[in-house]
């Protein structure tokens, strides 16, 4: 075992002195001289041939009464653990290497395809007859698909190498709120659903954000609200603003919400996206913002989609310093909310 512990022979171990076996003096004090009764220590040592160990060590007393008789020492060689860790750590950051590059690759065929799709669409080159429309369109909303998941997959990536970030400026959101309401106009008439905004009288605040993450966040909501929603049910986009304290009430009375930013000073803008659709089961709820999940209603239903819309709408409302939620019943809908810090008033 010592040999092992040492990259030793064994007959270089046997019958010998401690002292003459460890060479390292680091690890020999460590050992002589225990810090306290059952202190644990992680050392790093360097062998006689050169090679880079670590070891937890554990020195345990051992009393006759108040006599000291001698010492317990555990040395647990931590050194693969941490090969393996390391092997790990290089893997994954391998796969997403991988995973990048192919999506970079992937992104501008399917941008000129989408490009040569609507030239066709535009009857520019000539007219369509009816199967052509009809060929090119179906065409076209698959490649939609793919842009979709070639976009989610490259802010996840972002996500996770911590490059992906956020430019906070005031902005006012109510132009990209209607843009957002336009965006999907066409849908909602396709659908049959009533698509309107809910504003108060009074203008919005300016919120401190990047309208290009925010409007992210909106898309997403606002894409699963009318995929969801069966023909002639209502969407409905919302904002007011809340200040903490608020916030912090509406959390108390609803234990499914939580809110872990309330302490800025100039309070929040509270945006919410409100539906009339399928609704999500309770035992489904907590899954919601994790990575490719899907709710087995949504499967069920064969809705399209990449399971990563609100684990990136969640990681964009966080940088925000904001908080995102949502209450649903099944068949009765769901409302998902987010708040962002008002924008400080510029003093004159």
């Amino acid at each position: 075992m010592v040999a092992r512990l040492f990259r030793l022979r064994a007959d270089a171990v046997v019958g010998r002195d401690v002292g003459k076996v460890i060479l390292s003096p680091k690890l020999l004090r460590a050992i002589r001289s225990p810090r306290s009764i059952s202190d644990e220590q992680v050392l790093t040592v360097t062998l006689s041939g050169g090679e880079v160990m670590s070891y937890r060590l554990v020195v345990f007393p051992i009393r006759n009464h108040d006599v000291l008789d001698g010492w317990v020492i555990l040395l647990h060689d931590t050194s693969r653990s941490h090969d393996i860790a390391s092997s790990a750590e290089r893997a994954v950051r391998q796969e997403r290497e991988i995973v990048s590059i192919t999506v970079h690759e992937l992104k501008s065929p399917l941008g000129m395809t989408k490009w040569s799709l609507e030239m066709l669409q535009s009857e520019r080159l000539g007219k369509l007859t009816v199967e052509q429309r009809e060929l090119i369109d179906q065409i076209y909303h698959d490649n939609e698909r793919l842009l979709t998941l070639v976009r989610d997959l490259l802010n996840l990536a972002k996500l996770e190498e911590g490059k992906f970030s956020i430019r906070r400026r005031a902005v006012d959101l109510r132009p990209m709120l209607d843009d957002a309401l336009a965006r999907f106009a066409v849908a909602a008439r396709k659908r049959s659903l009533t698509l309107r905004l809910q504003l108060p009288a009074a203008d919005l605040p300016k919120v401190s954000g990047d309208v290009g993450r925010l409007g992210q966040v909106i898309g997403n909501l606002l894409s699963n609200a009318v995929k969801y929603t069966p023909a002639g049910g209502r969407v409905t986009i919302g904002a007011e603003v809340q200040s903490g304290r608020q916030l912090r009430a509406l959390a108390t009375a609803n234990p499914l919400v939580r809110i872990e930013h309330a302490d800025h000073p100039a309070g929040y803008l509270h945006l919410w996206v409100r539906d009339s659709g399928i609704g999500i089961a309770p035992e489904q709820q907590r899954h919601l913002f994790t990575k490719f999940y899907r709710a087995k209603t949504v499967l069920e239903t064969e809705t399209e989609g990449t399971g990563l819309g609100l684990y990136i709408s969640k990681s964009i409302v966080t940088l925000h310093r904001g908080d995102i939620w949502f209450s649903s019943r099944p068949g009765q809908g769901s409302t998902f909310s987010f708040t962002v810090p008002i924008a400080p008033a510029v003093r004159r």
